[in-house]
């Protein structure tokens, strides 16, 4: 299994709890941060980290460990396997941007890849809406499976990929559009995943 968890989903609700405000103000980048603290390497991941740890206490420095010794992912190692394991490229640049900053938006591949890296639905790494963002949400949804289980191929002998428009009440930029399609295709995604039996 992924993220150093051998079987069982992360205790999503302890790890929020961590957070030191209430779960509706935490962003993206702060959920994935949340999760690299709790969520660390099994011995045979991450040998880098596992150095660091080695080093650190061979020149008497403290270093971030948990309870069992266990140090933080680093990003190199979370890039790597997310291109290995679920085919998803991103650099451990980018990785520490979606960490550390605040108005990244991940696109779903990386978002669902980081998901199940960590083990957890993706909407634990998605920051709470407002009533108002969840109805947006629910419209775009309920168009988006519309549109999926109508749509036709364009173009000659149906090549040419699929044409597809749009319109979403409320999203005033191109960013709030985005952030709303993801957030509908991803709880879309994980709907199709517990429904499998």
């Amino acid at each position: 299994m992924h993220g150093g968890i051998d079987e069982g989903d992360v205790a999503t609700d302890a790890i929020l709890a961590l957070a030191g405000k209430p779960p509706e103000e935490l962003t993206f980048g702060e959920r994935l941060n949340l999760l690299w603290a709790a969520v660390r390497p099994r011995r045979d991941e991450d040998p880098q980290a596992w150095n660091k740890v080695e080093v650190a206490k061979k020149n008497g420095k403290s270093v971030d460990v948990d309870a069992q010794g266990r140090p933080q992912y680093t990003n190199t190692w979370v890039a790597q396997q997310l291109a290995e394991q679920f085919g998803v490229s991103i650099t451990p640049s980018y990785l520490g941007k979606l960490r550390h900053a605040d108005k990244i938006n991940p696109g779903v591949p990386v978002l669902t890849a980081l998901a199940q890296f960590f083990n957890v639905d993706t909407s634990f790494l998605l920051p709470v809406t407002t009533k108002s963002d969840l109805a947006k949400v629910a419209g775009v949804k309920e168009n988006l499976l519309t549109w999926i289980t109508s749509a036709r191929p364009v173009g000659a002998g149906g090549q040419g990929g699929i044409a597809i428009e749009l319109r979403i009440p409320g999203a005033t930029t191109p960013d709030e559009a985005q952030r709303q399609v993801a957030l509908a295709l991803a709880q879309w995604l994980e709907d199709q995943r517990n429904d499998r039996p």
